[in-house]
């Protein structure tokens, strides 16, 4: 536990120390058992509300970008926070991509509503339609701080990425979960907030995203 995390904290565990400090007795060792177990309330409390937008997300594998909602859900939105280098170069100067690839077999229309908000629900259909598509199977295969339930972010969730977490994103073109057609998906510039469509087999950038679901 980070005691200097939060003030709330630090005063909790100023008052465990003044109590242990108190000579030994049952009403002492009473009052120690409840100062600590309030001590990891609090932590837990604290643990499990988001950080400002922009800051990591302690223990929830990656930044956090703000509120998503689809009808009457809604979720916390987190960037992945692993990125690498591309192995070469290519025209559209694509650096410190966590992926790039196509977007998936050309021309091929993916059975099932695709949704602009929900890149869950997108990335299932792509993987049980495609189960060799390279950029949805490596973004799922993502593990950071325990989390295995990372997906392909949608046109409006990579919408909401360039609103609040631009400093964390390579400005270049970025696949969305999102598909427009048997020839086309959606796709966003990270350095205008330009989205469109593009040829499925344009190999672009794209990004992982988990959710925490607000209830």
């Amino acid at each position: 536990m980070d005691i200097s995390s939060h003030p709330l904290l630090q005063q909790c565990y100023s008052a465990c120390l003044a109590i242990e400090s108190i000579p030994a007795s049952e009403q002492q060792t009473f009052a120690s058992q409840k100062a600590n177990e309030l001590l990891l309330s609090i932590n837990q409390s604290i643990s499990s509300q988001p950080p400002a937008i922009g800051h990591y997300w302690n223990g929830k594998g990656g930044i956090y970008a703000g509120i998503m909602r689809d009808g009457d859900r809604q979720w916390h939105l987190i960037l992945a926070s692993e990125t690498v280098e591309p192995v070469t170069e290519d025209k559209y100067q694509i650096a410190n991509c966590a992926f790039k690839g196509t977007w998936g077999q050309y021309p091929n229309k993916i059975d099932g509503e695709f949704s602009r908000n929900d890149g869950l629900h997108n990335t299932q259909l792509i993987i049980a339609a495609e189960p060799e598509n390279n950029l949805a199977l490596n973004i799922t295969s993502l593990t950071i701080d325990g989390h295995t339930d990372f997906y392909w972010p949608a046109q409006c969730e990579n919408n909401l990425l360039f609103i609040n977490l631009r400093e964390h994103l390579t400005q270049q073109w970025h696949w969305s979960s999102t598909q427009y057609s048997a020839r086309y998906a959606w796709f966003q510039h990270f350095a205008v907030g330009y989205q469109c469509i593009d040829d499925k087999y344009t190999s672009l950038a794209a990004r992982a995203v988990r959710r925490e679901l607000i209830i």
